[in-house]
């Protein structure tokens, strides 16, 4: 995706932020309507995208020094501040975020899906083995597409991966796909219309955890060249597919499996991609839905050791995700002022959570207007990340990625304004 032939023409180039796939070979040399007017160059989410990012952002009538003045007030006397963090901020903001809601003694929480909880626990838990989309698209022999729908999710992906250099190899490389779960045909008919094989397996999503038992157990059995047999001969297939692989990647999605069962079936998930490592090389990529590609997770961990949710209202570091869940918290009152970071913090939350909110004073960074009912509100309006400033993302694959500015705005960004609601607290 970041093709270094292109050196020279990056200042032409835009990173799309339709979805964390993060492509970069849009062309916008002759402006961002030309490019609005040819939009062959560019998938649907991107499209949206770009849509969504011409829209006016309507100001608010107070003055931003008057917001930062109101926003620290409230988080001075706030005894337990709940900040709500979406999963699309960049490096610098990130930062900021973690920094600043230490110094409030707050609660710093990014919500995602089960799915997307469940795969960040796993990671922690087992590890995880990943790759690069580079060494997927050179590599791999077998692509398997676990509970999600590309052709939906990351329009380009399967475009990308069957790219081939038949410049360098002579000739295509063979590759087969495998399905497994309730997909949408577009990701299958996307499939075939570029010429690939492809192995379906229907399973519903209650079925995945013990579909996963049953595949981890024979294909502990085939590393150890012991006999195997199962009345399951889908699972024997599937099985018998993934010990023939030499290279290999496991992309799983939302519909991998019940929201109830998130954390346990990521984790056999991510301990079947170590246990196919055994004389094969393997990995696995959770694709996610609504594009989340901010390094705020990664740079919570980074300074405080822990994935998900923590807090620091003891002066010191708490991990407990169950403990500080939105939910829980909204639930039994344990928090007296709400912070809001980017334009989807509440996309993951419940509409019972989301009207508890009402009763306490909000501060929230955005950099649109989206309908909310918080009587006490400060609206802060911030620069759009990879729009109106530069910054750096995360790709999927967990690859850095610069995203220029293409778009004048007189708004300051969401660090600045967070530096200085740091220096203004007290504590």
């Amino acid at each position: 995706m970041n093709d270094l032939s292109r050196t020279g023409q990056t200042e032409n180039l835009l990173t799309c932020l339709g979805c964390n796939l993060l492509c970069d070979d849009p062309d916008v040399s002759s402006g961002i309507a030309a490019l609005e007017s040819n939009l062959k160059q560019i998938c649907p989410r991107g499209a949206d995208w770009l849509m969504r990012s011409q829209e006016p952002i309507e100001l608010p009538e107070r003055s931003l020094e008057h917001q930062i003045l109101e926003a620290i007030t409230w988080l001075q006397a706030a005894r337990a501040p709940l900040w709500i963090v979406d999963h699309q901020q960049s490096l610098a903001a990130s930062r900021s975020i973690v920094a600043t809601a230490e110094k409030s003694r707050g609660i710093l929480v990014s919500p995602a899906s089960p799915i997307a909880e469940g795969a960040s626990r796993a990671a922690s838990h087992v590890g995880q083995v990943v790759c690069s989309l580079g060494d997927v698209r050179s590599r791999a022999d077998v692509i398997i597409l676990w509970g999600c729908d590309p052709a939906l999710s990351h329009p380009r992906l399967i475009e990308r991966i069957c790219q081939q250099n038949i410049e360098q190899t002579g000739s295509k490389r063979p590759l087969r796909w495998i399905v497994v779960g309730d997909v949408l045909p577009s990701s299958i008919q996307q499939l075939t219309a570029s010429g690939q094989t492809v192995h379906h397996f229907p399973w519903g999503k209650d079925l995945t955890f013990s579909k996963l038992q049953h595949l981890r157990s024979m294909i502990r059995q085939k590393n150890q060249q012991v006999a195997t047999s199962s009345a399951d001969a889908s699972v024997a297939e599937l099985a018998e597919l993934l010990h023939s692989t030499r290279y290999g990647c496991l992309f799983f999605g939302e519909a991998f499996c019940q929201p109830e069962m998130a954390a346990l079936a990521t984790e056999s998930l991510q301990r079947l991609v170590i246990e196919l490592n055994d004389g094969r090389a393997f990995h696995s990529q959770y694709l996610a839905n609504h594009g989340d590609f901010g390094m705020g997770s990664v740079v919570c961990t980074w300074q405080t050791g822990y994935t998900g949710a923590i807090s620091f209202q003891q002066g010191q570091i708490d991990h407990d995700g169950n403990r500080f869940s939105v939910e829980r918290l909204l639930r039994e009152k344990n928090t007296d002022c709400l912070v809001l970071v980017g334009d989807h913090a509440l996309e993951h939350i419940p509409s019972e959570s989301i009207a508890q909110m009402a009763a306490q004073p909000v501060i929230w960074f955005r950099s649109y207007s989206t309908e909310c009912s918080f009587p006490q509100l400060v609206d802060i309006r911030v620069q759009r990340d990879g729009i109106d400033r530069r910054a750096v993302f995360h790709r999927l694959d967990q690859l850095t990625i610069p995203a220029r500015p293409w778009n004048d705005s007189s708004l300051p960004d969401l660090a600045t304004v967070l530096d200085k609601i740091w220096n203004g607290l007290s504590r």
